[in-house]
């Protein structure tokens, strides 16, 4: 490091040790030095030792203590505080009364839009606007807030309502004239603190001297620029997202030349890799021209105009893309949120920095739009049983809820009625042109599967295909080193009934003569999976899947179906068993755990405490390729891929990792499941499950609400394929 450089960063380093003894900035979330307290000072007066130290080569010249890589900047130059973006995002709950648990309210039909969810499914830069007025401040407010803390949950994340800069009510030394410079340095701050640059001696003066010399907000988009640009060296995609909440006229008019400099900022970093990605929302409930006219078009929030259910999905447009729609879960806000209407503007000039949005148009216009009665691609409701087409077939209730949130439309099953001694119980729906009929299975296993599989053939004679959907037990490696992790889905082109012989004193000898084994799926299908097998079908299936599974998780009331982390997905060996490690716990060691097998308390008690965790574990190319360059509070993304192949199913749960690669290597299965040996018989059928355990002895349920998920965004998929 030059001798210059060293005595900046040691002079910076100094001054801001002396500003413990200062008067600084008070207020709720405003961060000082002083309020960092000694953990940061210490961390300081060690970079001073090293600072001073003779040998300044690279191999001393870095730092464990990333904690100053992000607040030596933040302090440099006039600025001797910052707002806690923790304190911002509370602030902005407690003001839009957002509750932790939320319940559908009015942002419900924000969340539905469709380009919101390609939005959050981009894997290119792109800019968003999200459009309101005086009437919508309060909707679009609440949005913006639990947007960035649902985002913040998976990915990196700067949220800044601007108003906390602008009212300068958190501190006495802020001013309106500094707040375009404020924001802009508050995202440099987040960036910091979110996507952890490389911890180098080096990287800190660059910044250190940058954010010292920063007078404007030019300057302060240059760094910004400079630090997202390091997020390159990371092999996977990992988003970095930007949420830009503006509330007076003055602070739109001061960001209006904002659109240009970040797409700007992304052709640039797009020259030196594309797997950098940054996504970009401006919210504002002030109409001002210049910015509309840079973002058009946009996600619009008008004054109210009609009832949300009069709101055609593709409005004016007669052809529309199936796979562009979302669907979230249904709430009952859909029939009281009648102050929200979105609609798309056709043969309108659209400007270069479009991005992904829709267009912001007049009361007048929007209500012209929303009347127009063209027909969408989605299925008009039938009059009679025979003409639903499509039969979907769930075992358990968190399986059919994660189906029934996808949805485009429900009808109400009263209206069709059964056959008698029909038992099942239905929910009827469309998704895209296709008539849906939900089973909803008593319980798990190909017998009830086969009854109920035979009664609704004959209560709906039209159906043409069935899909068993849900979740399974999935084989972890697979030929030419195929990794299968947690939450991927499996689709069949064939079954193997894998529990169906003869059981010897020694051995297990499965059926295998023709008349015993499940017929091959019809010509239509395998036609079809071979299709959808090919780059471009599969490349839409995961493009349309992922919007899929993003529009459950962007629900303001699904939790539940967020990626559970890397760090849960656990493999162990085959021969690993889930037993007492040694024997002060085991009431049977000598003949159980001590031996061959675990005893029966092992097998009530979960792997964290059974230590199974602590050794034998095997590691996957994938998720070791996803954690690396990821900070401590982020969690890398992984998308769920398709794999096609034989399905084993039985009445027998496996439980066995030893005995799951013996039936996989002899049958050549990739997954594990129970129903569709009773309905693969009575209907053309295609299995569409999520891997949510490695069928093995260590088998939990964690994962069996993401793998739910996966399955239903993964069945929405295909059927858009599916003529």
């Amino acid at each position: 490091m030059e001798a210059s450089g060293v005595t900046l960063l040691r002079d910076e380093v100094q001054r801001q040790i002396s500003l413990v003894h200062n008067h600084e900035p008070q207020g709720s979330g405003v961060v000082t030095v002083s309020k960092l307290g000694a953990e940061y000072i210490s961390a300081l007066q060690k970079l001073i030792q090293q600072l001073t130290a003779e040998d300044l080569s690279p191999s001393r010249a870095v730092m464990l203590d990333h904690l100053l890589l992000w607040n030596i900047p933040s302090f440099c130059g006039p600025y001797h505080f910052y707002l806690d973006s923790s304190y911002m995002r509370e602030s902005a709950a407690s003001r839009y009364h957002l509750k932790p648990d939320p319940s559908p309210t009015f942002t419900d039909v924000i969340w539905r839009h469709p380009q919101l969810t390609s939005w959050l499914a981009t894997e290119s830069s792109t800019l968003l606007l999200l459009q309101g007025d005086n009437n919508s401040s309060t909707r679009i407010g609440a949005f913006g807030a639990r947007l960035a803390e649902h985002i913040g949950k998976r990915q990196p994340v700067a949220y800044v309502p601007t108003n906390m800069i602008e009212d300068g009510k958190q501190c006495e030394f802020m001013s309106p004239d500094m707040a375009p410079i404020q924001i802009i340095r508050h995202i440099v701050i987040q960036a910091l603190r979110r996507i952890r640059p490389p911890n180098s001696m080096k990287m800190l003066l660059e910044i250190t001297r940058a954010a010292g010399a920063a007078t404007t907000s030019d300057n302060w988009f240059d760094i910004l620029e400079g630090v997202l640009a390091l997020t390159v060296s990371s092999r996977i995609l990992l988003p970095f997202n930007i949420i830009l909440h503006f509330e007076s006229i003055q602070a739109v008019q001061n960001a209006q030349t904002w659109p240009q400099r970040f797409q700007t900022m992304f052709e640039r970093i797009r020259k030196i890799s594309s797997r950098t990605v940054i996504r970009v929302m401006f919210i504002s409930s002030r109409s001002v021209a210049p910015l509309e006219n840079m973002l058009d078009p946009a996600i619009s929030c008008p004054p109210p105009t009609l009832p949300i259910n009069s709101i055609r999905p593709f409005p004016n447009n007669p052809n529309p893309n199936p796979r562009t729609s979302t669907s979230v879960p249904p709430s009952r806000s859909e029939e009281t949120s009648s102050d929200i209407c979105f609609h798309e503007e056709t043969g309108k000039r659209q400007s270069p920095l479009k991005a992904n949005s829709l267009s912001n148009l007049n009361h007048r216009e929007s209500t012209a739009a929303l009347v127009d009665t063209s027909t969408a691609r989605i299925a008009s409701q039938p009059n009679e049983r025979r003409e639903f087409n499509i039969a979907i077939f769930c075992a358990l209730q968190l399986e059919a809820d994660a189906v029934i949130c996808l949805l485009d439309q429900k009808w109400g099953s009263r209206k069709y009625g059964k056959v008698d001694f029909d038992d099942n119980h239905y929910t009827l729906g469309a998704i895209g042109i296709h008539k849906i009929v939900l089973v909803h299975l008593p319980g798990m296993g190909k017998v009830d599967a086969s009854r109920s599989a035979s009664s609704c053939r004959i209560s709906f004679p039209g159906i043409r295909l069935a899909l068993v959907v849900g979740i399974c037990g999935g084989v972890p490696f697979g030929p030419g080193k195929v990794e299968r992790v947690l939450g991927d889905v499996v689709i069949s082109n064939g079954l193997v009934q894998y529990d169906f012989g003869r059981q010897f004193p020694s051995l297990f000898k499965r059926k295998r003569t023709l008349h015993e084994n499940h017929s091959r799926p019809a010509s239509e299908i395998r036609s079809f999976l071979a299709r959808l097998g090919g780059r471009e079908a599969r490349m839409r299936a995961l493009n349309a899947a992922r919007q899929y599974l993003l529009s459950l998780q962007t629900a303001e009331n699904a939790a539940i179906y967020q990626y559970p982390g890397v760090n849960k997905d656990i493999l162990h060996e085959p021969s690993s068993l889930h037993k007492h490690p040694d024997a002060s716990k085991c009431p049977d060691w000598e003949h159980t755990c001590g031996s061959v097998r675990a005893c029966d308390a092992a097998q009530a008690l979960d792997c964290h405490s059974l230590s199974c965790h602590s050794g034998r574990l095997v590691t996957r190319q994938r998720l070791k390729i996803s954690e690396q360059g990821l900070s401590e509070d982020t969690s890398p993304i992984i998308y769920p891929e398709m794999h096609i192949g034989t399905v084993a199913s039985g009445d027998k749960v496996m439980k066995s990792g030893e005995e799951r690669d013996k039936v996989s290597k002899e049958e050549g299965i990739i997954a594990f499941e129970m129903e569709a040996s009773g309905i693969w018989e009575n209907f053309p059928c295609i299995i569409i499950k999520g891997i949510c355990d490695y069928a093995d002895c260590h088998k939990n349920k964690i994962w069996q609400d993401y793998a739910a998920a996966t399955a239903a965004a993964y069945m929405k998929a295909v059927l858009d394929e599916w003529d």
